[in-house]
């Protein structure tokens, strides 16, 4: 896929000699002349590199620089003027630019400079994604060793939290009547009542839409009073459980979202499968299959507790037969 370059300059010379120079180079050009048209096309267009003149009428290079950068952190700018001015390209690196070009430009130079500039955003995304699998992976790893539901659900609403900055998640269990348990929830206002409010309506009325049983591989877009949001269902067992993910600023579920929520609520689902064979496993071990009551297994680790609790002052307790 060619590089998406925005290049603006108030010189139409300009514009046409180094839109040719990357257009050669296999780059796809939007020009525009001043600064405010470049705020204008930045957010409509997902450019990979920009190209900007210094030297502007009304908003400068450096003002199209820090407004491409709040936009997107990891977009490449470079900067380039007819004024060699040490000072200014100091600054203009330390704003975030990823090169200061002194024209006249070779096309060779300025082609090179943006491929450089794409490969290093190539790299930063890489690296962000890196960052993103690595946490995922380790909040997976969390949750399959917690060995209590409620330490369970906070776990999980906490990492999608932190997965999705702005974020409200939350998870509840379906009860048999078909109305919601709120189990947990987290994200910002995540304490006012009526965002609880909101957010156990949403749930409720959403739940229908991923019915089935096991794990629902989908997570479905719901839109409610809180916005846009995503929403997973997970049936372990003989429980199902809704986990719901909602932006809090106004913004989009991303495929990153889906991926994110798909993701820990499998892993949800494995380790609650997991605490029921558990448990299953421990009512084996201390409980008599005929009588249900506790076995001597059970007796022998409830005497060593106590006694355990007595010789360290902690009380004493009596056995009767």
């Amino acid at each position: 896929m060619a590089t998406r370059v925005l290049l603006v300059d108030d010189s139409r010379f300009d514009r046409r000699m180094y839109g040719d120079f990357l257009r050669h180079g296999g780059c796809d050009v939007v020009t525009v002349t001043s600064g405010e048209e470049a705020l204008e096309a930045l957010p409509a267009n997902a450019f990979d590199v920009v190209v900007a003149d210094l030297v502007l009428p009304g908003l400068d290079g450096l003002g199209v620089l820090a407004a491409a950068r709040q936009l997107d952190p990891d977009l490449g700018v470079l900067l380039i003027t007819a004024i060699e001015d040490v000072e200014t390209a100091v600054r203009a690196i330390k704003m975030g630019a990823f090169d200061y070009l002194v024209k006249p430009i070779a096309a060779e130079h300025l082609q090179r400079a943006v491929r450089r500039c794409h490969e290093y955003r190539g790299l930063l995304h890489e690296n962000s994604e890196l960052r993103r699998t690595v946490a995922l992976t380790e909040a997976a790893a969390r949750l399959v060793t917690l060995g209590d539901r409620n330490e369970l659900c906070r776990a999980l609403v906490d990492a999608l939290v932190r997965e999705r900055l702005g974020a409200l998640a939350a998870v509840a269990k379906l009860l048999p009547d078909g109305s919601m348990e709120l189990l947990h929830l987290a994200g910002l206002g995540s304490e006012k009542d009526d965002l609880r409010a909101a957010m156990m309506a949403a749930l409720t009325a959403s739940s229908r839409a991923t019915a089935g049983s096991g794990l629902v591989d989908l997570a479905a877009v719901i839109e409610h009073d809180l916005g846009e949001g995503l929403l997973a269902r997970v049936d372990p067992s003989n429980s199902a459980y809704v986990v719901g993910l909602f932006a809090t600023n106004g913004g989009r579920p991303s495929e990153l979202d889906r991926e994110s929520l798909r993701f820990l609520s499998r892993q949800f689902s494995y380790a609650l499968s997991a605490l029921d064979r558990a448990a299953a496993v421990e009512s084996l071990a201390f409980v008599d299959d005929l009588t249900k009551l506790y076995n001597m297994r059970y007796l022998r680790q409830a005497l060593a507790r106590q006694i355990e609790l007595a010789d360290t002052g902690h009380g004493s307790f009596s056995l009767m037969f």
